[in-house]
């Protein structure tokens, strides 16, 4: 294997016992569930990688705050304090998603692992999401259990093909054999993925919009009904991130979408229309008018809408 020696200013030599397993992990992984370097399995094999090589650095050197760096003795040697990627709060890097959206699939794999290497980092350390994207609380189970339910999953249940949803199954099933389908380890594990937008958990948490700079509740009457917010003429946005979370009743199917005004014309230029309560929307955007659209796909009820505006 040969490694890079680095320029001395933005890398050092790139043989640091967390790069080094990163690497190596590829080798398991591709062995194991052989991900397709694309998309959501694209960046669940680059979240495998840091999670492992994370791991051997914590066997070797005993687990402190510098276990959830990536790459932080190689990166920017003159810069103390900084890494490569950050698994206990993946926005930190500027680039890496924190939380679920409809635009994770699409982003480049090293930073849509930002995602489930949140999910690890939570199960493993407990708390809650580290910019309040969702109020989810998640018991820590401690390293070597995360660990353990991780490998598990990935040697046994992780497919080419499996996405984050997926993933969520995936390690579900691992700690339902290695701990029970009752235990602790395996509401965690559930609660950990709802923490970062993957699923929801009986264990709750919902939403506030703690964290987001603005918010508007409303009731939508009927299915293929819709509701605009902050309302059909829009508003001014700037160049940059477009963050919106709906939260809708249990009873219905709500979507979010995102659209921007043309000349004469609104387009839909995001939208999440999956499943589940919550709908979570990430758009980088340039300059112009903006509006969201909370729509019925199905029943009828209340909603919030929590949303960012660059």
């Amino acid at each position: 294997m040969v490694y890079g020696d680095g320029d001395g200013s933005t890398f050092s030599a790139l043989v640091t016992l967390d790069i080094c397993g990163h690497e190596m992990t590829h080798g398991v992984t591709e062995s194991e569930a052989n991900f397709v370097y694309s998309g959501e399995s694209g960046g669940l094999d680059e979240s495998m990688a840091d999670v492992f090589g994370a791991m051997v650095e914590r066997s070797a050197y005993g687990e402190t705050s510098d276990t959830w760096l990536i790459g932080e003795d190689a990166y920017t040697p003159s810069t103390a304090g900084d890494a490569l990627r950050y698994m206990n709060d993946p926005a930190d890097d500027g680039y890496s998603h924190d939380y679920y959206s409809s635009s994770t699939s699409s982003a480049d794999v090293h930073y849509s692992s930002g995602v489930p290497n949140l999910a690890f980092y939570l199960l493993a350390e407990g708390g809650t999401h580290p910019r309040g994207k969702s109020t989810t609380s998640v018991s820590a189970i401690g390293a070597d259990a995360a660990a353990s339910i991780w490998y598990r999953a990935l040697a046994t249940y992780m497919t080419s093909s499996t996405n984050f949803s997926g993933a969520r199954t995936a390690t579900l099933s691992a700690a339902s054999d290695l701990y029970g389908a009752t235990s602790a380890e395996y509401t965690a594990v559930g609660d950990a993925w709802t923490a970062v937008g993957v699923g929801t958990s009986s264990g709750g948490g919902g939403t506030s919009c703690t964290g987001y700079e603005s918010s508007s509740t409303g009731t939508i009457s009927s299915a293929g009904s819709a509701s605009y917010v902050p309302s059909s003429s829009g508003f001014s946005g700037g160049s940059g991130t477009y963050l919106g979370y709906l939260e809708g009743p249990s009873s219905a199917d709500f979507d979010l979408y995102l659209q921007k005004k043309g000349k004469k014309t609104w387009s839909t230029v995001a939208s999440d229309t999956g499943s589940g309560t919550g709908r979570t929307v990430s758009y980088a955007g340039s300059s112009g008018t903006y509006r969201w659209v909370a729509y019925a796909a199905s029943g009828s009820g209340s909603y919030t809408l929590c949303y960012d505006t660059p």
